[in-house]
């Protein structure tokens, strides 16, 4: 009870992510690559920015397979996440 008077709730299915710009400006708008536990998700996904305040601050999302020259990029990158639930 103590968390959710903090605002702090676990969501089944959730994960804490970092998000990080494209540097090469490859994917579209609305896309998002997500690595969870080493392997990339292909699905739609909520996008929550803390502190959420305002409406713009959940956003809808397709995870997709990253295009070749951002997995190059991506190549022996810590992807570091944990799961909330």
């Amino acid at each position: 009870m103590e968390k959710l008077a903090l605002g702090k709730a676990a969501i089944r299915g959730s994960l804490y992510a970092l998000g990080v710009p494209d540097p090469t400006c490859t994917l579209a708008p609305g896309e998002v690559v997500v690595v969870e536990d080493g392997k990339f998700l292909d699905e739609d996904v909520l996008c929550y920015r803390s502190p959420g305040t305002h409406a713009g601050d959940i956003q809808r999302a397709i995870a997709v397979l990253p295009p070749d020259a951002l997995r190059d990029t991506l190549q022996g990158a810590a992807c570091v996440g944990g799961h909330s639930g």
